[in-house]
């Protein structure tokens, strides 16, 4: 029983099967980004500046053993900072049904779990775009396309679009190409969530290997990291005109920057 407890106040309950060493690894991840001194800095000489490297899941096969623990390990993060319920929470609070386009859907975790959370329904209009091929277990009524994010360009009945730590691979020039159909486009909301750009998180990493993740784990973390954002600095790199459009941004506990636009 305490292990479910701990389980659902780190954000997992039924969805993620995990053992107790991994929420042992959870608590004390928690506990020690309390008293790990946050990055408040300005200066651009410390600021940690963004750098864009490979990532090894790129250059591995969907079906490589590396890449399907890859994969667990990265829902396992996603669970542990909050990211999938963040997307839970601002997408039931839109007052008209979402036509959703996620870009980077990856193995489909974050479709998967809105679905189970019923937070979009199975008939509704949801739109994985990846490199990867269709999820197994995407619903049917559920669009899949397997294609670079670079050349995609959103439906027109879309009017949501989310992605969840995909923009931290690209550069600034490749991430205004990304968005570059969304001002013509009937979106008008935008989620984005992606690794916060801080030297505190590179420190924790080590943290990381009591929850038995791997080694390509480890080695992409960095990268994201390194790679991420900090404040309003994804807003710059999307180009959308400030007259046309509300932004709002946060920065977690957790290590995650996250950006919300809104259409006015």
């Amino acid at each position: 029983m305490v292990t479910e407890l701990l389980l659902n106040i780190a954000g997992f309950g039924e969805y993620t099967d995990i053992g107790s060493q991994t929420v042992a690894s959870i608590c004390c991840f928690n506990i020690t980004l309390l008293v790990c001194p946050p990055d408040k800095t300005t200066s651009s000489s410390i600021v940690l500046k963004r750098q864009i490297e490979p990532e090894i899941l790129d250059t591995l096969a969907f079906n490589d053993s590396r890449a399907i623990a890859n994969r667990r390990d990265l829902r396992i993060l996603n669970h542990l900072m909050g990211n999938f319920k963040w997307f839970s929470r601002e997408l039931s609070s839109l007052t008209l049904g979402p036509s959703i386009l996620e870009l980077g859907a990856g193995d489909g975790s974050l479709g998967l779990y809105l679905l189970h959370k019923e937070i979009i329904a199975e008939q509704a209009h949801y739109q994985g775009i990846d490199l990867w091929p269709r999820p197994s277990r995407w619903p049917g009524r559920w669009q899949w396309r397997q294609e670079d994010l670079r050349t995609t360009i959103p439906n027109p009945t879309t009017n949501c679009l989310i992605a969840n730590m995909i923009f931290h691979q690209f550069t600034d020039d490749e991430i205004r190409c990304l968005i570059a159909n969304v001002e013509s486009s009937s979106i008008k909301h935008i989620f984005i969530c992606e690794p916060l750009r801080q030297r505190r998180y590179l420190w924790l990493l080590p943290i990381i290997r009591l929850l038995g993740m791997n080694s390509v784990t480890l080695h992409d973390a960095r990268v994201s990291i390194r790679a991420g954002f900090r404040d309003l600095e994804a807003c710059s790199f999307l180009g959308l005109d400030p007259d046309l459009w509300s932004f709002n941004y946060q920065n977690t506990l957790l290590g995650a920057n996250r950006l919300i636009c809104h259409r006015k």
